[in-house]
């Protein structure tokens, strides 16, 4: 089980190294397909650079026809007022979906027919 959690969040890492976009308030990464709900936090958090001016969002497939998102934050952000976890509930209510969590590190599960709305609604939220 060990080896199999290395070599994913290898390959996880490996992806997120090429496709980390600039979506002007946020770094967004789309592992959809690519890197498993249940490392897309970790990936995150590995790559996640201290000196950046903006958190990072990334997501994957959830279960039953879900988008699952993690965000993680520079130390120096929420030194600044950030607080991924109250942007995250915000940016998911009234989209039937379900998030929070900390200040540096917050997740959420949306509709896969609300992404479009919910990243409007997290880019209003970290500007």
């Amino acid at each position: 089980m060990l080896k199999l959690h290395r070599k994913m969040l290898k390959e996880g890492i490996e992806f997120a190294a090429g496709n980390v976009q600039d979506f002007g308030s946020f770094y967004f990464l789309d592992g959809r397909g690519a890197i498993s709900e249940n490392i897309i936090g970790t990936v995150c958090g590995m790559i996640l650079r201290q000196n950046w001016k903006k958190p990072i969002l990334g997501i994957s497939l959830g279960e039953k026809e879900t988008i699952k998102i993690s965000g993680r934050s520079g130390r120096k952000l929420v030194d600044e007022g950030l607080n991924l976890g109250a942007v995250l509930k915000e940016a998911v209510s009234g989209i039937d979906g379900v998030g929070g969590g900390h200040k540096i590190a917050a997740g959420a599960s949306i509709p896969k027919d609300s992404l479009n709305e919910f990243l409007l609604r997290f880019h209003e939220g970290t500007k």
